[in-house]
């Protein structure tokens, strides 16, 4: 069973390229939505989270005030910054053995490749950051329109959130392969059916 990662700044269209590639039969495993249901199921996680951000980060009903948490870690300062550095190191060890777990389970079924999907970059020395990775990318106000178009976030909003990523550089220093998505999605799903022949086959680096 193949194994590799999908990542890309907020309105790349990553989650579309994860959606052709489970088409073509793969498995996807979303690392942030993952993470989400960590944060309200595993207790361990919700002690750290509450000692991170106070009791204000979760609801009486005990579901987590996401818009609190996110207004915590996203911004251009140093103490939002050190903030989402924290939230990884609670959430990350989590998320990555329940990735392990889901591998067990999609080899034993024989599906021939597990997608990691996620907006972070790996972290270094993490077991994601020994997968190969596809990086997505997309000039920044189509990603800014596509954003904005899924609604729950004001321009403003959606800007900080693209401001709090990394540069492209960042995420093309991480890829093995990267997908262009400038175009209509007849196009991005060309690219798609392209890089995951290449990938299944092994067959050298992919830029589309």
């Amino acid at each position: 069973m193949k194994s590799f990662g999908v990542t890309g700044g907020i309105g790349a269209g990553k989650s579309a390229v994860c959606s052709m590639l489970a088409d073509l039969g793969a498995e996807i495993f979303d690392a942030d939505r993952e993470a989400r249901d960590l944060m309200e199921t595993d207790t361990s996680l919700v002690h750290g989270i509450r000692e991170l951000f106070g009791s204000e980060a979760y609801r009486p009903d005990g579901s987590l005030d996401r818009a609190f948490v996110s207004s915590r870690v996203f911004g251009d300062t140093p103490q939002a910054a050190k903030c989402r550095r924290a939230l990884e190191e609670i959430v990350h060890p989590a998320v990555a053995q329940r990735f392990r777990e889901v591998g067990r389970q999609a080899e034993r079924r024989g599906v021939s490749a597990l997608v990691r999907e996620q907006a972070l970059l790996p972290a270094p020395g993490s077991d994601a950051s020994r997968l190969p990775w596809v990086v997505v990318e997309a000039p920044a106000g189509a990603r800014l329109e596509r954003t904005l178009a899924r609604g729950g976030l004001t321009r403003e909003e959606a800007r900080a959130r693209m401001d709090a990523q990394p540069p492209d550089a960042s995420y093309r220093a991480v890829a093995d392969y990267i997908i262009v998505n400038d175009g209509d999605l007849d196009a991005l799903r060309k690219k798609v059916h392209d890089l995951w022949i290449l990938i299944l086959s092994e067959n050298g680096r992919f830029q589309g």
